[in-house]
């Protein structure tokens, strides 16, 4: 399967690629390289340097290389930057992916999967959490991810846009080989 890949040279990202051709899909990587590193990808990939909001990006690299699924990785990730700088949050978390979301619509793409957060529970008084366990997030970031989870099941009712959230808790590590790991400043 051909898959697009926004953020393909951050952490996860470069991650999510790895096990991609591993399993035999052809990734097709997009990233801005504002916080990724190209250095994380492997070097048999297609890998287009550019924002995911683009348009005309967007329909280009899904008609070209004949798209059938996304995978979201791209955005902001870092919770205090959030406190401090709301708008940078919810401008490329939020608003951007809902126009990126609206350009995978009209190009007939319907399957996306969405790099979400455990961000989006905040502070929990129950655990172990579920997946339908109270979402009450304390920061931008948090919020962000869980208004644009609300956002694909609308679009999902809607449009019949296919979806899944990946949340994650604290990923770390490494790849197996070693070769990439966390590579922040």
């Amino acid at each position: 399967m051909n898959i697009l890949v926004t953020g393909g040279c951050g952490y996860i990202g470069s991650h999510c690629v790895r096990q991609l051709l591993k399993f035999g899909h052809r990734p097709i990587i997009i990233d801005d390289l504002s916080s990724g590193h190209i250095q994380s990808l492997p070097k048999n990939v297609e890998f287009i340097q550019g924002d995911f909001s683009n348009k005309e990006l967007i329909t280009a690299v899904v008609n070209n290389f004949k798209v059938e699924c996304v995978m979201h990785f791209a955005g902001f990730i870092l919770v205090g930057e959030s406190v401090i700088n709301p708008i940078k949050y919810y401008k490329t978390n939020l608003l951007k992916s809902i126009e990126f979301v609206e350009t995978l619509l009209t190009v007939n793409v319907k399957r996306f999967i969405f790099s979400s957060s455990c961000a989006i529970y905040g502070n929990c008084k129950e655990l172990p959490l579920v997946e339908d366990s109270l979402q009450n997030p304390i920061n931008a970031y948090g919020r962000s991810k869980a208004d644009f989870e609300a956002f694909l099941k609308f679009c999902s009712s809607a449009y019949g846009l296919s979806c899944a959230c990946f949340r994650y808790f604290n990923a770390a590590g490494a790849a197996e080989g070693g070769e990439i790991g966390e590579n922040h400043p």
